[in-house]
């Protein structure tokens, strides 16, 4: 009979050595409403006719005793141990299997299970936490979980140095995330260069389109300048075409981005993967608007300036630089 209070923090499930195959595993809220419900071994059930649903009545002992792959527990030996008397009716929630080979669990008896192990909430223990003080943990009979990813650098610097006091070796299984977190952080920093050198390519390609479209229009403006049309009404005939032609422009583009962009994510194996988590695999709103009319704007702005120098410029010299 295990206690726990989260079966993630196991070891060997926490490193998919073993593997729940019907139903589910025990969790936090399982033992904090002191459910009586329990997981067995795929070997157990099918030794017994039993399946995810089922009752199995068990009795409690009250005495603890080390982990061991052998013989499930140190008790061999009836006279170190008193009677179970504690009489409990579980249901069966989860059924596991150990994915690994015997001999490597051989080699970790501590932290290995025999398949008649039945993993039961902490909570069911039948004896008081009082109880517990002069009792000698082993490391394999404790484990832990981080809740918060992003701790656990914090976590190993700090706690690393306290269990090599005291004799022990920090076993930390992480499922690669120190090496994702290197990436994401190479990552950052990468973007932090990119999207400035990115800002400033849009910014001189919007100017520079604006400005040849204006340039090539310069004759035009002088040719109605020079038959008399108000300085108003010219820059307005090059003004309107180029904003009819860059908003919807500017629209089509950076909606077929947001649509790339998003399908990307989407399909992207690294956000898949993360079944518990959910990633949003798209641009807020309210900063793809920004940058929409923050184009668009730009746009507007270097026209208006550009048409402004044109307009202070005399006709026949804006016909004689065209004509060059």
């Amino acid at each position: 009979m295990v206690y726990t209070d989260d079966m993630g923090a196991i070891m060997r499930f926490a490193e998919g050595k073993m593997a729940i195959v019907d139903g589910r595993a025990l969790t936090r809220d399982d033992n904090e409403s002191g459910m009586n419900v329990c997981v067995i071994s795929r070997e157990f059930a099918q030794g017994n006719g039993l399946g995810t649903g089922d009752m199995l009545t068990l009795k409690l002992g009250t005495e603890l005793f080390e982990q061991f792959k052998g013989l499930g527990s140190v008790a061999g030996t009836p006279t170190r141990y008193k009677p179970a008397e504690k009489e409990v009716m579980l249901e069966i929630v989860g059924i596991y299997l150990d994915v690994d080979a015997t001999i490597p669990q051989s080699k970790m008896p501590n932290w290995s299970y025999s398949t008649s192990t039945v993993f039961v909430p902490k909570a069911l223990l039948p004896i008081d936490e009082a109880a517990l003080s002069n009792h000698v943990f082993s490391p394999a009979e404790f484990s832990f979980i981080i809740e918060n990813a992003w701790d656990i650098p914090a976590f190993i610097e700090t706690a690393e140095p306290v269990f090599a006091e005291m004799g022990m070796r920090l076993v930390f299984h992480d499922d690669g995330w120190t090496e994702i977190v290197d990436a994401f952080k190479a990552a950052e920093r990468l973007s932090l260069i990119r999207i400035p050198i990115m800002a400033a390519a849009v910014v001189a390609a919007t100017v520079f389109v604006v400005y040849l479209f204006i340039g090539r229009k310069k004759t035009e403006y002088a040719i109605m300048r020079a038959l008399g049309t108000p300085r108003g009404v010219s820059a307005r005939s090059l003004f309107i075409p180029l904003m009819a032609l860059t908003v919807p422009a500017v629209l089509a583009g950076s909606g077929a981005a947001w649509v790339y962009a998003v399908n990307t994510a989407a399909n992207n194996q690294t956000l898949t993967a993360l079944a518990e988590h959910a990633a949003i695999p798209s641009v807020p709103l309210a900063v793809a608007m920004g940058c929409i009319l923050g184009e668009i704007l730009l746009a507007l702005v270097t026209a208006l300036l550009l048409l402004r120098r044109l307009g202070k410029q005399a006709p026949l010299a804006l016909l004689r630089s065209g004509s060059k």
